[in-house]
């Protein structure tokens, strides 16, 4: 019995010192990621005492070393992900980024890309590719948060080179989609899958990054990059007529650009992004080749009162951009692209204006808002006809001034607009607006209509028919 009462003891003490124990553990060594403060109890304690590595980043040959900090805010825990990413970023700033691929030089020395710019860009990447990274201490005091992480130089060189291995052998899958599309004419898709290949690698574009291709050691950015620029400079882009007549505020048919490769053949599906670079016309700014090689462009009306004008067609990219790749798209951008142009000759139409200017229902013996029309379209090279025959346009002004009140030796009154642009051909209404309600002052109600009228005329010559012209861009 008394044998038995010895053990008990002996286990209950032995109990007792294995808890003593487990709870006497310090957190100086490596731990699990996981960790936690929610103003309750903290799953890993800290020290009193500020460890040097806070005070001082500790250094190790096998290791790159991020220490970071947040400050504390009370019942959250974001200062605990803010000091985890304050260390990671230190540590992908530890990672050099060397620019020695000579397409990404290029691009530096001819402007294109900021270099300083270029090395952010790959290092912010390179923290969110981190992985194999360890959390060997953190601590904290009553206003701030610690963290202390590290990464193996060996595992992030082995976990580097398996990642390029990857990239290297998509852009190889993409590089030969993009061959075998070529090869059967398709050259959409065959620039598509050059830019997928190069959107694989584009992490390590600014390395000299070697890859096997036919049996032959190449820069695969560099090769690719050449690809790319070779398959876009074996097309050409020609308009069937290089220049149109047409009438102002009326639609075009015959714009039509073709698309052939240097052997003469036609390009189906070729995306193109048609822009007028003078001018402006209603029209849809993208479309795509039939099996002759045609895009037609579609063109409702033009708008614009140049008398030349200019359309401008291209390879149309911008379905290949991709916001996340910002690097991959300036690059793009210094593609040579083909283009081709037409030149509109616009014809102005002949117009006629219907005016009729009343105050307090009498006409004006002087027309003031007529002769500011006439003015300002003679301005931009339109002309007119004093009765309506053969005239493209009708311009109908009715402007009536009425009285108002009377305060001292001023009279006041106000007038009312609607100015109104017929085609003739179709007899529809292509423009109409009104003004009302517009004051003038002077010293009997007559005057004051006249100084109503002229006020509206001013309104039209600032403000109405460079509306209506869309301000003769």
């Amino acid at each position: 019995m008394r044998m038995k009462s010895v053990v008990k003891i002996f286990l209950i003490s032995l109990v007792a010192l294995l808890f003593i124990f487990s709870c006497g553990t310090t957190n100086s060594t490596i731990k699990d990621e996981k960790i936690t403060y929610s103003g309750e109890k903290k799953e890993v304690k800290s020290n009193s005492q500020m460890p040097s590595w806070i005070i001082q980043t500790p250094t190790d040959n096998a290791y790159l070393i991020g220490i970071g900090s947040s400050p504390k805010t009370a019942g959250s825990t974001e200062h605990i992900q803010k000091a985890k990413n304050s260390a990671l970023n230190m540590i992908a700033g530890e990672i050099q980024v060397k620019i020695s691929s000579e397409v990404v030089n290029s691009l530096i020395e001819k402007g294109e890309i900021v270099e300083e710019e270029f090395r952010e860009r790959i290092q912010a990447k390179t923290q969110m590719d981190l992985e194999g990274y360890e959390l060997v201490e953190n601590w904290e005091d009553e206003t701030n948060f610690y963290v202390y992480y590290r990464l193996s130089k060996e595992k992030y060189a082995s976990a580097k080179k398996k990642k390029q291995d990857e990239a290297i052998q998509l852009a190889l899958d993409n590089h030969l989609t993009a061959k075998l599309n070529l090869a059967k004419n398709n050259y959409a898709d065959a620039i598509k899958y050059y830019i997928k290949s190069l959107e694989a690698i584009e992490i390590y574009l600014s390395e000299s990054l070697e890859a096997e291709v036919n049996g032959e050691k190449v820069f695969l950015g560099n090769l690719l990059y050449k690809k790319l620029q070779d398959v876009i400079s074996d097309i050409s882009i020609e308009s069937e007529n290089s220049k149109i007549n047409c009438n102002l505020g009326q639609a075009v048919n015959s714009a039509v650009f073709i698309v052939k490769n240097k052997s003469g053949d036609y390009i189906e599906n070729f995306p193109l992004a048609f822009t007028f670079i003078r001018g402006d016309a209603d029209f849809i700014p993208t479309g795509k080749s039939n099996r002759f090689g045609k895009s037609k462009v579609s063109i409702s009306k033009i708008t614009s009162t140049k008398d030349l004008q200019t359309l401008e067609a291209k390879y149309d990219i911008s379905n290949q951009l991709n916001s996340e790749s910002i690097i991959l798209n300036k690059l793009l951008t210094t593609l040579n692209m083909p283009t081709s142009r037409i030149t509109f000759e616009v014809k102005k139409p002949v117009i006629y204006i219907d005016s009729k200017e009343t105050i307090d229902g009498k006409d004006v013996r002087i027309a003031r808002i007529e002769p500011v029309v006439k003015e300002r379209l003679s301005e931009m090279n339109y002309e007119f006809v004093e009765l309506p025959f053969g005239n493209d346009w009708e311009i109908k002004i009715i402007a009536e001034a009425r009285q108002g009140s009377q305060m001292s030796s001023l009279f006041t009154s106000f007038a009312d607009l609607t100015f109104s642009v017929t085609e003739v051909s179709t007899g529809n209404e292509i423009y109409k607006t009104n003004l009302n309600h517009v004051k003038g002052l002077d010293l009997n109600f007559e005057k004051a209509g006249m100084k109503a009228l002229e006020n509206i005329a001013k309104k039209v010559r600032e403000e109405i028919i460079d509306e209506f012209m869309g301000d003769g861009k």
